[in-house]
């Protein structure tokens, strides 16, 4: 609840969509995660973008919304995509070695299971 009175009061406060992220991913609803890790990762071209250039961890746009989508399509069981956006984490991060790890775990189980059922 404090964290959507917050995003409520300012919806452009990008911590606070860092944070509804990451506890809607730790609390199952992954769709509404996904959603706002998107919403990070476009940040940077967004209206939003423009009004608070200021003052967040860089990281927030690029790596930790890159692997939030990762991490949202690895609990569905799709791991190529889950592989692209771990590649795409560890681009922005090269530094976070347990991101090219995850890719790598991600390319063997797409390699070993049967494909995802769209959507």
């Amino acid at each position: 609840p404090v964290v959507e009175e917050l995003l409520e009061l300012f919806p452009s406060n990008a911590q606070g969509l860092a944070l509804r992220a990451q506890l809607n991913l730790d609390g199952g609803r992954i769709e509404a995660a996904e959603e706002d890790f998107r919403a990070l990762a476009a940040w940077p071209t967004s209206h939003a973008a423009s009004t608070t250039a200021l003052g967040y961890w860089p990281a927030l746009f690029d790596a930790l919304a890159f692997e939030g989508i990762a991490a949202c399509h690895w609990r569905r069981a799709r791991y190529v995509a889950a592989a692209e956006w771990f590649a795409r984490a560890h681009e922005a991060a090269p530094d976070r070695a347990e991101l090219k790890y995850k890719h790598a775990l991600c390319r063997k189980l797409s390699a070993a299971s049967p494909p995802a059922p769209p959507g």
